[in-house]
């Protein structure tokens, strides 16, 4: 700065020189004044150009953060939609397809803080894929500049539920003699076998020979917890499991959490979604029926039947495999189904209120599977495709023959209730009305104990519809399977109104089909060796009239008199009896034109629990055994006549309260799958317990169980059963793509995949 001064004095104290220094001062001033023009322009211009990039990034972030939005709105707007128009997955994206979903057909301009956003549909799934997902794209530019577009996939993803092949609330006792070859699912508590927890385990199907322990080839994913009893070596209460066991599970295979607690909760049959959905066809011959709400069955006029879409009544379907059941998409039913015999095609039942299988239902043409060898095969054994062809793929060899199948239009069978399944025989009462003999009333009495229906017990149920209510205690809320509480109720018993053919109304139950109807559907079938038990009231051994009516009852089941007295003497103690008693005894005897002694002491001649061999009215060997208690065990021997038993299921079984089922000493399998809040399923397949009847009699009933159950021409051989044991095959088309359950709410508008498109051409340009 002074340097500065001192210099300009210079030139002001040197007149000599001051042209030559003032045009020197002159161009170095025009240099600088040059120089910092230069400056000021450059820093303008990169100063202007900072401001437009910065105002173009602004505007760009803008216009990305719109279209975004605008794809949310539609997100929603498409969810919205789904809910409204109460059509299933599958049909719902067919309709936006097909542009016949209003709110969704064309371009959609919204504004959104005073910017107009374009949006539209640009892409649905097949709607027969296993996930399915809407694709919408949104546009949007600040003042016409910057336009952006975003790209958004909404997931219609199928119920997580087709990846089990069984999945109940409670499991208990269910896995006794049971192979399962797939997932298992459980919501609340699980324990398979018997007895009581904390007592170190019972077994699952253990039977003193080590024939018939339960065996899941797959995983357990527990929503909550399991038991703790024999769980060391992946076992569970000494069923084997071969795949992981996982507690408190939060696996995708389980449902949805519907309450929002956390926990996966069952998925339930809506009514409404049901019927919206019912767009298919049913036609049947050789003695099929529709009986409409309100009457009764008559078999003389059932011939054949053909409907489409709801069922305002009850459905009888019954086929042949020449003239089989001919399904087509779903059919709605409002009251019972009752099917037995062969289905073509692919489609489901819905009914809305029990479904009633009367026998063997098999496809025309069932799924292909995987043999011992690896290979994909029919039924017959015909290879469809072979070791590398399932290679080559890249699936699974499970997950490629079901593809195949699939591809080969191979018939698939889905059956559901609102209510309950009861696979075969429910009845108690004989054309007369009068109870059945204590072997006739086996699964009636299985069921009462599995699902807890005690005689003359009454339930709750929907007044308006029939919907069997589960209530919290005898003064609490009563809820519908959908979790809605009911306050217009009527109380019926329990197992007619939950079991039997029927409709609870406001009036209380009225059945449209008797127990002998029934049983004449089901029919009869030979074969030798069967067991049955039963359980007598303590009471009854002290009482005349109790104590005749179990001698009666076991002179009905197949045993002659003279045998008959000698089991029950076996455990009463006629000495013991009050001399009215036995005097009622007595005389109930006599008049049913019987011998027996004038006193108790001349009656009196055998005591003891154990087994014991006697026979029965084929005058062939038969066993008993008092286990020390009430419970008396029976097994027939001989050849003899017997309801007939429903052994094998092409379908995936579906019901919002219990699946409930029961086989003689016959395996049973189900090729599809397992779901209901309740499972009870009682195959006790060939084998005998060694502890009930001695080693020796157990062998000679056990020893041909191999062949008898893996040759097909033994008539105890069952296609898709495993040890002749009740076998539960999972379904693979069902995750493959196959034809599914339409109504069962999957995870909806979840967004699956979110991308910003790069091209002019993926705009969506105002409409």
């Amino acid at each position: 700065m002074y340097g500065d001064r001192t210099s300009v004095t210079r030139l002001k104290a040197a007149p000599g020189t001051l042209g030559s220094q003032a045009g020197i001062a002159m161009i170095t001033v025009l240099f600088v004044t040059v120089a910092v023009m230069l400056l000021a322009v450059t820093f303008s211009i990169v100063a202007m150009a900072e401001r437009r990039s910065t105002s173009a990034s602004i505007e760009t972030e803008q216009a990305l953060q719109l279209a975004d939005a605008g794809t949310e709105r539609a997100r929603r707007l498409i969810v919205e939609s789904f809910n409204n128009t109460f059509l299933s997955i599958g049909n719902f994206l067919t309709s936006v397809r097909s542009d016949n979903i209003e709110a969704l057909a064309g371009v959609h301009t919204i504004m959104i803080d005073g910017t107009p956003v374009h949006w539209e549909v640009r892409g649905v799934s097949d709607p027969s894929a296993p996930f399915g997902w809407i694709d919408v794209a949104a546009s949007a530019g600040v003042d016409g500049q910057a336009v952006q577009t975003v790209v958004r996939r909404v997931g219609f993803g199928a119920s997580s539920t087709f990846n089990l092949a069984m999945l109940s609330e409670t499991t208990d006792c269910m896995f006794c003699h049971l192979r399962v070859n797939g997932d298992v699912g459980n919501l609340v508590f699980m324990r398979p076998g018997w007895g009581r927890e904390g007592r170190d385990g019972q077994g699952s199907g253990g039977n003193g020979s080590g024939l018939g322990m339960s065996i899941v080839n797959g995983n357990v994913f527990a929503a909550q917890n399991v038991t703790n009893d024999e769980t060391s070596g992946n076992r569970l209460n000494g069923a084997q499991v071969t795949g992981v066991i996982e507690r408190f599970s939060t696996n995708a295979s389980l449902p949805v959490d519907l309450d929002g607690d956390g926990i996966a909760d069952f998925p339930p049959i809506y009514r409404e979604i049901a019927i919206e959905n019912a767009l298919g066809s049913v036609s049947a011959g050789s003695g099929s029926c529709v009986v409409p709400l309100g009457g009764t069955y008559n078999p003389g006029s059932c011939a054949s039947v053909s409907q489409t879409g709801t069922i305002n009544g009850n459905l009888v379907l019954h086929g042949t495999e020449s003239n089989p059941i001919n399904l087509n998409g779903d059919i709605w039913v409002e009251g019972d189904v009752i099917i037995s015999g062969y289905v073509q095609g692919l489609g489901g039942l819905y009914a809305g209120r029990n479904v009633y299988i009367a026998g063997d239902v098999r496809s025309v043409t069932p799924a292909y599977r995987i043999n011992a060898a690896g290979q994909c095969v029919t039924e017959s054994g015909s290879i469809i495709m072979s070791v590398s062809d399932i290679e080559a793929t890249g699936f699974s060899p499970a997950d490629a023959c079901a593809r195949r199948s699939i591809a080969d239009d191979t018939d698939a069978l889905r059956i559901a209730a609102r209510g309950s399944i009861i696979v075969g025989d429910y009845t108690e009462y004989d054309a007369d009305g009068n109870l059945k003999p204590v072997a006739g009333q086996q699964s009636a009495e299985f069921y009462r104990q599995q699902f807890g229906f005690d005689r003359n017990e009454n339930r709750q149920y929907d007044a308006s519809n029939g919907d069997e209510l589960r209530c919290n205690g005898t003064g609490g809320p009563c809820v519908n399977a959908e979790g809605v509480t009911v306050t217009n109720r009527v109380s019926a018993d329990g197992y007619s109104g939950s079991f039997r053919p029927g409709r609870v109304t406001s009036s209380g139950f009225s059945s449209w089909m008797s127990d002998a109807q029934y049983q004449e559907i089901l029919g009869t079938e030979e074969f030798t060796y069967n067991s049955w038990r039963w359980e007598f009231p303590n009471s009854t051994w002290t009482n005349g009239n109790q104590l005749a009516d179990a001698l009666f009852s076991l002179i009905d089941s197949g045993f002659p008199y003279p045998q008959a007295l000698e089991i029950i003497d076996r455990r009463v103690n006629f000495n013991n009896m009050s001399t009215a008693q036995f005097n009622t005894f007595r005389n109930r005897v006599r008049d049913a034109g019987y011998a027996i002694g004038n006193t108790s002491s001349a009656v009196e001649n055998v005591q003891g629990s154990g087994a014991f061999v006697t026979t029965d009215e084929t005058g062939e060997e038969a066993r008993y055994h008092w286990d020390g208690g009430n419970s008396l065990r029976v097994v027939h021997t001989a050849r003899r006549e017997y309801e007939t038993q429903v052994n094998r299921i092409d379908a995936f079984l579906y019901a919002n309260q219990r699946i409930a089922g029961k086989t003689s000493m016959q395996a049973m399998s189900i090729t599809g799958g397992l779901v209901a809040r309740d499972l009870g399923i009682l195959a006790p397949g060939r084998a005998l317990e060694n502890w009930t009847f001695g080693s020796g009699f157990a062998n000679r009933i056990n020893s041909d169980r191999a062949e008898a159950c893996s040759t097909p021409t033994s008539e105890y051989y069952v296609y898709g059963s495993e040890d002749c044991a009740l076998t539960v095959n999972y379904d693979h088309r069902l995750r493959n793509g196959g034809y599914g359950y339409n109504i069962i709410e999957g995870r909806i508008g979840i967004t699956l995949d979110w991308q910003v498109a790069d091209s002019r051409e993926d705009r969506v340009n105002a409409p």
